[in-house]
């Protein structure tokens, strides 16, 4: 158990350490932790152990007059000592510079140039020979005698000197030295460099010396002052952004910074003049500018696949040349660092140049990288000697790599100030979707208790009221309105036309109704009116006061039958209203609206005072329609048949299919009571379908009883007309039971054709296509014209029952009844009586000869099983 207790600790111990190796890997202090490590690495291995020995100092002279002339810079690639112990100071052998100003590159010993100044006038000039480079690592001068020959030593000094070597407190290195008249004097500089080797040698009066310096001061002063500026700014934004790639811009920023102050020799002059080994950290401080210029470069452009294979071998030479260095390796040197610096730089320019169209930060880096490659390449021509050194070339990398990284660090600062925008933006964003979120809450608050249209208090709200009453000791009544034409008139005058209509009409109503009920009216929210819907509407008063109610309803239906003027309009909204009592019809507020609500669309009447028992039929009405499905899937709803008799002969010639009820729960349901009602809903034609298709497969039963002449009936409505497809439907249905179409006739009334005749035209003569006959039923009860008659494609024609009252009595409706056979006959129409109830009326129809009957004379509809 300990075992595994411990083995478990040890494992819980390695995940946690490679948790904080990659934390230490992927976060922000790793560029900064890399850079400290290097230049620690570097001190250790570069610190002297002793200060080292102090020259001879050279004495001052007086100054002297002018003229003076001076020879071309001569060099030869070898050491002073060899050039003292072979006496060749003032050997022929020398190679002359191509430029006072120019370097040899970079050489694996020292070099030594030669200066000559001439004085051709009769008194001695005294001047300064100065060598404005300060990063050289060793200048060891020696003045050869003119008149001896001898060597006399001056100071040496260097970067690698402590401040104590130096004759002048400048930047740059300084000699005096003294031509006597009429002669010249020969200057010798062994030059050792770790870099390029160079002598950019001048000679300066005294009162010259400040002027070079200042300007010298003041051009390095700028520079340092803008790496510091950019330094500050990327410590600014590295601590709002808190990226590992902004941090390898601080490490790039600080390495450029310390080559400046070594470059420039400001800090060997000033921050470390005792210190000298800090200025040698350029071996360490250089390869770190590649190496971070590579990671930034990976993170900042977002590089993948084999770019970022690229910039990760560009960082691996970069740390293989610090190393190198440390270890005192003669290869790969500075030389080889400019050259892959070169190459870098060109790689990364091409890279930030192939996403210049899409990416932001790649113009940024592309314009970078042109300065650091600009910079460099002229570094690199300075120091092979393809171009002078001067000011500008010495300073050729510094100047890059500071407009480079004042360019980064710019990008940098336009990444935060874009951040701080859209940081902004959002804010505004947020702050106006607060605002517009209230607003609408508002809004919707104040919607949910008033109506977008008319402003009253919509029906929750009302309800609400009246549920704060107690009906039994506050007796009310409520009053729904329904607007039966408002939706017409919107579609004709344009909804928002409409609604203004709308608040006039219901303001003048509120106007009525304080009139009338003053006090006694229920007010929601200061107002007597409630709008459900744009054409419901309602209002409620206390029934107390009891006297007045019944003028007040005669007033209110005269207020509703009269007509609505407005500027342009004159014309009546449809209204209907329902009246329902509390407590006498319901206790609740919600069942109160409910009665009113079903009072209200009486057809019938423009005020209905609700009554439970119509209610309660019309409630049974909606069940059934809500079985309706049910039942004719079940059974429960069956197809019975009537007897359709030939007058003549007695004999059976068809059936009409009528539709039979037995329900569950209401037993044997009328079929009053339920088809107009499907109708209304938009059921009938799901009843339709279902009749013909019982009835086609009904009629093989029928047809061995009473043969294969029959045809059976079966009632189509006006609805059925406009469904489209019921004729392909119908015949379809037909079909799939066996039976063709011929052997079915469709009823449809006068009604139904009348309210679309021309639809009803079109249909009747693609079912008479089919081969369906087509009778139309109930002839007489409606308002068919001659015209309707004469243009529809008919077979029969079924006289209603209403022309057999009182006919054998009557002589006038005997000869309406005649008349309407007579058409018929003109029209080429087979004749069916309906309602024959009496051996009489048969007696007398069968004096009429071709007539067919039906009613219950032969019998009640009977179901197909009874019939067989």
């Amino acid at each position: 158990m300990e075992s595994s207790s411990s083995d478990s600790v040890s494992r819980r111990g390695v995940s946690r350490l490679r948790s904080a190796l990659w934390a230490f890997r992927t976060g922000l202090w790793t560029p900064l932790l890399f850079m400290a490590a290097t230049l620690l690495a570097g001190a250790l291995l570069l610190m002297p152990a002793s200060e080292p020995g102090s020259p001879a100092s050279a004495s001052v002279v007086d100054r002297g007059g002018w003229p003076i002339q001076y020879e071309p810079t001569e060099y030869r690639k070898q050491p002073l000592s060899e050039i003292l112990a072979g006496d060749l100071a003032r050997d022929e052998g020398w190679a002359e510079l191509q430029s006072n100003w120019s370097g040899l590159g970079y050489l694996e010993k020292p070099a030594t140039f030669r200066v000559s100044i001439k004085n051709s006038g009769t008194s001695p000039i005294e001047r300064w020979v100065v060598v404005p480079a300060p990063f050289l690592d060793q200048i060891r001068p020696v003045r050869i005698d003119s008149k001896t020959g001898r060597a006399l030593p001056m100071a040496t000094m260097g970067s690698l000197k402590p401040r104590s070597q130096r004759l002048l407190d400048l930047p740059f290195w300084a000699w005096p030295v003294n031509v006597p008249p009429d002669s010249e004097t020969l200057l010798l500089f062994e030059v050792s460099n770790d870099g390029p080797v160079m002598l950019p040698v001048s000679v300066q009066r005294t009162w010259e010396l400040a002027g070079v310096a200042a300007r010298m001061v003041a051009w390095e002063s700028l520079l340092i002052g803008l790496l510091l500026f950019g330094l500050v700014i990327n410590l600014a934004v590295i601590l709002f952004f808190r990226q590992k790639s902004i941090a390898w811009l601080t490490v790039l920023l600080v390495s450029i910074l310390h080559s400046e102050l070594v470059l420039s020799g400001f800090g060997l002059w000033l921050l470390w003049p005792n210190l000298p080994w800090i200025n040698a950290l350029t071996i360490v401080t250089m390869p770190v500018c590649l190496v971070s210029i590579s990671q930034f470069a990976r993170h900042h452009l977002s590089l993948g696949g084999w770019e970022d294979a690229g910039m990760q071998l560009l960082s691996f030479i970069g740390v293989g040349i610090i190393g190198a260095e440390l270890l005192g390796w003669p290869f790969p040197g500075q030389g080889t660092l400019l050259v892959v610096g070169i190459g870098g730089s060109f790689l990364i320019l091409a890279l930030s140049l192939r996403r210049l169209q899409y990416s932001l930060n790649a113009r940024y880096f592309a314009l970078a990288m042109m300065m650091v490659g600009a910079g460099v390449s002229v570094a690199s021509l300075r120091t092979v000697g393809w171009l002078p050194i001067n000011t500008i070339t010495n300073a050729g990398f510094s100047i890059g790599a500071v407009l480079a990284t004042l360019t980064l660090t710019g990008s940098m600062a336009h990444l935060f100030i874009r951040e701080q925008r859209e940081k902004l933006r959002l804010k505004r964003e947020a702050r106006q979707e607060q605002s517009l979120r209230s607003r609408l809450q508002s809004d919707y608050h104040r919607l949910l208790r008033t109506h977008r249209a008319t402003g009253y208090p919509t029906r929750p709200v009302f309800e609400e009221a009246l549920a704060g009453l107690d009906p039994d000791r506050e007796p009310y009544t409520v009053v729904c309105f329904y607007f039966d034409r408002y939706y017409e008139i919107e579609r004709t005058v344009g909804y928002q036309h409409a609604e203004a209509l709308l608040r006039t009409y219901l303001g003048q109503l509120e106007y009525f109704l304080e009139d009338w009920l003053g006090e006694s009216l229920i007010r929601i929210e200061g107002a007597c009116l409630a709008t459900f819907d744009l054409a419901s509407h309602a209002f409620a008063f206390r029934t107390s006061a009891g006297a007045g109610q019944e003028d007040f309803w005669v007033a209110l239906s005269a207020w509703f039958e009269q007509d609505f003027i407005s500027e342009h309009f004159v014309f009546s909204w449809g209204a209907s209203a329902g009246v329902a009592s509390a407590p006498e019809h319901a206790s609740l507020a919600s069942d109160m609206l409910s009665c009113a609500g079903f009072a209200s669309h009486d057809p019938e009447s423009q005020l209905t005072f609700y009554e439970p028992t119509r209610a309660e039929k019309h409630h049974n009405r909606q069940l059934l329609m809500l079985d309706l499905e049910r039942g004719l899937g079940s059974g429960d709803v069956q197809l019975h048949y009537q007897y359709k008799v030939c007058l003549a002969t007695g004999e059976v010639v068809g059936f009409e299919g009528l539709a039979r009820w037995n329900h569950p729960e209401f037993g044997s349901v009328s079929p009053d009571d339920w088809i107009p009602a499907a109708e209304q809903l938009g059921a009938i034609h799901q009843v339709t379908m279902w009749a013909l298709d019982r009835a086609a497969a009904d009629l093989p039963v029928l047809s061995e009883r009473y043969g294969n002449r029959i045809r059976v009936a079966v009632n189509i409505s006006a609805r059925d007309l406009v469904e489209p497809g019921f004729t392909q439907k119908a015949a379809s249905v037909v079909r799939a039971r066996g039976v063709e179409p011929e052997r079915m006739l469709l009823e449809i009334t006068e009604t139904a054709v009348m309210s679309d005749e021309e639809t009803a035209r079109s249909v009747i003569k693609a079912l008479g296509r089919e081969g369906f006959h087509i009778a139309l039923d109930d002839f007489g009860k409606g308002y068919s014209s001659l015209g309707t008659l004469a243009g529809l494609d008919l077979d029969e024609l079924k006289i209603d029952r209403s022309f057999l009252a009182d006919i054998l009595e009557s002589e006038s409706r005997q000869r309406v009844f005649l008349s309407a056979i007579e058409l018929a006959d003109s029209l080429g129409l087979t004749v069916v009586v309906e309602g024959v109830e009496s051996e009489m009326v048969v007696d007398w129809l069968k004096r009429l000869p071709g007539l067919k009957g039906q009613g219950f004379y032969w019998g009640v509809p009977l179901s197909v099983e009874e019939l067989h």
